[in-house]
């Protein structure tokens, strides 16, 4: 069965309410915000990760630089402090 690609393109805009072009960027843009999270993953290995090959893509989506997004959506890094506690005192 053969499908025209503006019928599935309408299709796709009527079942999800957007066009894949769009949906794929907003996916993108959802993936890339969860791997600026990682202080350790570099933004340009970020980038690749999500398919955005140039970083003025990055700050055209989120109208930001992706080093403030980073800032901004980081985890911060988990620092182990034992708890000392006496038994006899």
């Amino acid at each position: 069965m053969a499908v025209c690609k503006s019928r599935l393109a309408r299709q796709f805009h009527e079942d999800i309410g957007a066009s894949p072009a769009a949906f794929l960027r907003a996916a993108r843009a959802d993936r890339m915000v969860e791997l600026l999270a990682d202080p350790d993953l570099s933004i340009a290995d970020a980038r690749r990760r999500v398919g955005w090959i140039d970083v003025s893509v990055v700050s055209r989506s989120f109208r930001a630089e992706p080093v403030k997004i980073r800032q901004q959506h980081s985890k911060p890094k988990a620092s182990f402090t034992p708890k000392i506690t006496h038994r006899y005192q």
